[in-house]
């Protein structure tokens, strides 16, 4: 394998691995939507934050379940990361992984080989008030930090000295559940909520935000917005999402904030 110094390379395989779900989901009637900063990026750039280098989608959950039986069942190229097919990995939303890369990521174990990329955040069902929603979202943050402290090393020189004081006491604390038992109460929270009968969804099981809490009809229709070249499904109230999670988004960060976050060292068989 060689090692892939050109952010481009890395960012055509992650726009590939994007169009297969595209593709899938297309063929069986499935829903998916970009998401956060690669939503940001089709709206106000038409493609990647030019400081950026990963892809986030979101599903409602029904779809996220149909997509991965149909995925492991078509048996396809590609690895698809979730936990009932690899009980080792560490996240709690499923990934696809480009066969044939290998990604290095500093400060962080996934449980598994990783690869090159894209994210696939499951939309959970929240109930019908949104205080309600709030509470069930703040009794998941603790299983979702100790499920974090596995992924983490002790230290990491990129994060804040708090933040690296939470893992750390973070790794004390997680042996004493263990990680099928995290990951078992993760699920357990997220089909607390009937999907098709809840007013409030929101993605919340990789990472507790309240920014993240909209009413499912934001979801449900859809627009396609250009990506690199290509067409991709969106919210159509896109512009009420970016502005709850981003505030002014068209509005560009000052230029020493424009840097890439993920650190990592990415690998690929010629």
């Amino acid at each position: 394998m060689r090692k892939v110094e050109d952010i481009v390379e890395i960012r055509a395989v992650l726009v590939e691995l994007l169009s297969e779900i595209k593709q899938i989901c297309d063929e069986h009637g499935l829903k998916y939507f970009l998401a956060y900063g690669t939503l940001l990026g089709a709206v106000r750039h038409k493609g990647f934050i030019p400081w950026d280098d990963d892809l986030d989608i979101e599903m409602p959950r029904p779809d996220y379940e149909k997509f991965i039986e149909i995925y492991r069942s078509e048996k396809r190229e590609n690895i698809l990361y979730e936990q009932k097919a690899y009980p080792d990995y560490l996240y709690s939303f499923a990934k696809l992984v480009k066969r044939g890369t290998k990604l290095v990521e500093r400060g962080c174990d996934c449980g598994v080989e990783m690869g090159l990329y894209v994210d696939i955040f499951p939309v959970d069902a929240l109930g019908d008030d949104v205080e309600e929603a709030k509470k069930h979202l703040k009794k998941t943050k603790l299983p979702i930090r100790l499920l974090m402290s596995y992924r983490m090393d002790f230290y990491r020189p990129h994060v804040s000295w708090k933040r690296n004081l939470l893992v750390q006491a973070a790794k004390i604390i997680a042996p004493l559940y263990g990680k099928k038992r995290l990951i078992r109460t993760l699920e357990k929270r997220a089909f607390r909520f009937d999907y098709d009968t809840s007013k409030y969804v929101g993605s919340f099981i990789s990472e507790i935000n309240m920014r993240r809490i909209f009413e499912k009809k934001v979801y449900e229709e859809r627009i396609e917005l250009e990506f690199e070249g290509k067409l991709f499904a969106a919210p159509k109230a896109y512009d009420e999402v970016l502005k709850k999670q981003y505030g002014d988004y068209m509005t560009l960060p000052p230029e020493d904030q424009r840097v890439l976050t993920h650190g990592y060292d990415a690998y690929i068989e010629d």
